[in-house]
């Protein structure tokens, strides 16, 4: 004879084990769009990031296009001046003019290249700094130097005031002569003409 059924739970017992199943299952469904919604809200933040990095990078080689033109302008027009002798044998003191703008604009297409490559060395993880003594004064007046013709050119005076006893930092010397050569650049470009700038 087969042993005897329990009793049926009451009617308040199996709502009670309802509700907690429904509970559990409303718990759970509520975790699940929490994490989704964090999932949707962090890759839409990734990418905006992703499309503001993309519309610098946009921004950064058409500004780059055009700088790299003007002084490849300059080295061929003049080069090409200088070859036909226009103002007629190369002793000429227009020349001289012409060797300095030549000299001036291929050490700015040289710092432009440099900033290209440290941009593609830092997006690849790849960017490394040297640890050295820096001659702060040598790095100065070398960094005038380079861009003493463009101020010329612009009509502006540079008074760098840096004593011969400064000290030395410790650093990278490379890395500080393109800061001072960025800046110094774009202080010349901003310059309105005919100003004395002391840097």
């Amino acid at each position: 004879m087969p042993p005897p059924l329990p009793p049926p739970l009451p009617p308040l017992a199996i709502a009670f084990v309802f509700f907690r199943k429904t509970q559990l299952i409303t718990t759970t469904l509520g975790n699940n769009l929490t994490e989704i919604q964090a999932t949707q809200i962090a890759l839409k933040e990734a990418k905006e990031v992703a499309e503001q990095a993309s519309r610098a990078k946009s921004e950064f080689m058409a500004n780059m296009s055009h700088e790299l033109r003007t002084p490849l302008n300059s080295v061929i027009g003049f080069s090409s001046a200088m070859e036909v002798e226009t103002f007629g044998p190369l002793g000429d003191d227009h020349y001289r003019e012409y060797v300095g703008a030549v000299q001036d604009s291929g050490m700015h297409l040289l710092n432009l290249v440099n900033d290209i490559l440290d941009i593609a060395k830092i997006e690849a993880g790849e960017m490394e700094f040297e640890d050295t003594d820096v001659n702060v004064h040598d790095i100065f007046q070398a960094s005038a130097k380079i861009v003493a013709n463009r101020a010329v050119k612009g009509e502006v005076t540079m008074d760098l005031e840096i004593s011969e006893n400064a000290p030395y930092l410790r650093g990278d010397g490379l890395r500080l002569k393109q800061i001072l050569l960025n800046l110094l650049t774009n202080a010349i470009n901003s310059h309105p003409r005919r100003v004395r700038s002391r840097y």
